[in-house]
């Protein structure tokens, strides 16, 4: 056999072997494909970690992301060449039981690892950012700054707390005239506006007086408040903090190991018993901040914001420096915060990629790319009945149970079938596509039935999270039954179909 670029001798004699003893599987290619998607893989690592040096800088991997795809489709494309070029089943060779099976794998790993190569340059930010700061540094730094800026601007910043007044009253049921909701499930909409009792609360904390009927929320606000005084049980006076926190970044605050100050902490600290810093030290400590996020020191002359948050943040350069801060955290949290839909992304075009090549190997080149525009005219015409009938979310899923019924019915007409006929085949590609979706679909169009027969709000949470679990359920199964059919239907239906005369 004539040697393949680049290729060790090892591999020419592992795909020597592949060729005598194993003819379907050394069809799919999926050693030399995992050969050749590691050293782009290398490469593609490496330039990255070279060009995403600064975490401080805006992230550049979606730029690098697109391009790596690009590259991977062309891969994807010389691989669909190769796989033209031979094909036992199609052949009526040597095909083993379970084979079927083996090659969908086989496909699937391929197109994984040509899809895997987009992901690498994201983490390769993410790693070269956990290199560059730990856990706990960007959230004790943020910390610092805040409290480094309250002690050097003291005589600026205000000292008054904002009073609230909020009373528990009954619910106002007469907004509810159609259904009356125990008192513990009503919602901020029945908001009580009447004038309040003068005497219900001393003058001094007559500030922003308001009742509420919902409990959850009234509760949530005594626990929350930065301070609050009891008046009665049903009417508190909440004291909330002016605000101190001038550095902030949501990513290192939501996923690093340290808790962030609040601005009622920053008072305790650094406001209430104030003390006479050394200035010195804590603008050398600002300076160092300033040297180690920001990367670009706007000139704010002339800035007319003079209030005493924007006077703060321009002379230490916070908001370049939060800038900076939210750019490492969004490099160094990229799989905690989006893990769930990273793994779905990757899962489902993984997933429909090799179900297309599936077919294709499956079926004539013909009817495959008639089934591709079979499918374009059916999404046409369906998108516009439910667009006219207004049918939407159910509509959509009753259609597709409604297709997938027709094809299979089609499908297992081929059993029958005298003469090869292309309507046939279209409908056993649908069939073999839509197969890991009917469970889901099934799913979705119960839960959907269950929300329109629902009117209980607090019902819906439970609702939405019962769907959540069932639906992660239908995933899997369609996922097995996909599998459990290939070998003994599917292929089956195909061998018979190609092997019948054409009409």
């Amino acid at each position: 056999m004539k040697k393949r670029f680049f290729v060790p001798s090892f591999l020419q004699q592992f795909d020597t072997w592949l060729l005598k003893h194993k003819p379907a599987a050394w069809s799919a290619r999926t050693h030399l494909l995992l050969y050749y998607t590691i050293i782009f893989s290398a490469i593609i690592t490496l330039f990255s970690f070279l060009s995403f040096s600064d975490a401080r800088q805006r992230s550049d991997a979606d730029v690098w992301s697109g391009f790596t795809g690009l590259a991977a489709f062309t891969a994807f494309v010389f691989w669909l060449i190769f796989l033209l070029r031979f094909n036992v089943f199609k052949r009526f060779g040597n095909w083993k039981k379970g084979e079927g099976l083996q090659m969908f794998g086989l496909y699937f790993i391929n197109v994984a690892a040509l899809v895997f190569t987009a992901f690498i340059p994201y983490m390769v930010e993410c790693i070269n950012a956990n290199r560059a700061y730990n856990d706990y540094e960007l959230v004790n730094d943020i910390n610092e700054i805040n409290l480094t800026a309250c002690q050097l601007d003291y005589n600026i910043l205000p000292k008054k707390f904002k009073i609230d007044t909020l009373e528990l009253v009954k619910a106002d049921t007469t907004k509810h005239s159609n259904v009356i909701l125990p008192e513990e499930q009503v919602t901020i909409d029945s908001v009580v506006t009447a004038e309040y009792d003068e005497a219900a609360a001393p003058a001094e904390y007559r500030v922003n007086y308001s009742h509420t009927s919902d409990t959850s929320n009234f509760y949530a606000r005594v626990n929350g408040a930065d301070s609050s005084k009891k008046i009665s049980d049903s009417v508190y006076v909440f004291f909330d903090c002016p605000e101190y926190i001038f550095a902030r970044s949501y990513q290192a605050e939501q996923y690093g190991k340290v808790e962030s100050l609040s601005s009622f902490e920053i008072y305790n600290k650094v406001v209430k018993n104030y003390k006479q810093p050394d200035k010195a030290a804590l603008l050398k400590k600002m300076k160092q901040f300033d040297d180690k996020y920001a990367t670009e020191h706007p000139d704010y002359s002339d800035h007319q914001d003079k209030t005493y948050n924007s006077i703060i943040e321009k002379k230490y350069y916070i908001n370049e420096i939060n800038w900076s801060i939210e750019n490492i955290a969004r490099k160094k949290y990229w799989w905690e915060s989006s893990s769930e839909s990273i793994t779905r992304f990757f899962w489902y075009i993984t997933l429909v990629i090799t179900l297309l090549v599936f077919i294709f190997r499956s079926t004539t080149v013909k009817t495959f790319f008639l089934s591709l525009l079979a499918a374009v005219i059916l999404l046409i015409g369906t998108g516009i009945i439910i667009g006219v009938f207004r049918i939407y979310d159910k509509g959509t899923l009753i259609f597709i149970l409604s297709y997938y019924l027709l094809f299979l019915i089609t499908s297992f007409s081929i059993k029958a079938a005298s003469v090869r006929n292309a309507l046939q085949g279209i409908a056993l590609n649908f069939t073999v596509f839509l197969t890991v979706f009917i469970p889901l679909a099934a799913v979705s169009l119960y839960f959907e039935f269950l929300q329109d027969m629902n009117i209980n709000h607090q019902y819906d949470y439970i609702l939405h999270e019962k769907r959540n679990l069932y639906s992660f359920y239908a995933e899997v199964t369609g996922v097995v039954l996909l599998l459990i059919l290939i070998e003994p239907v599917f292929r089956k239906l195909y061998k018979r179909w190609l092997a019948l005369p054409e009409e």
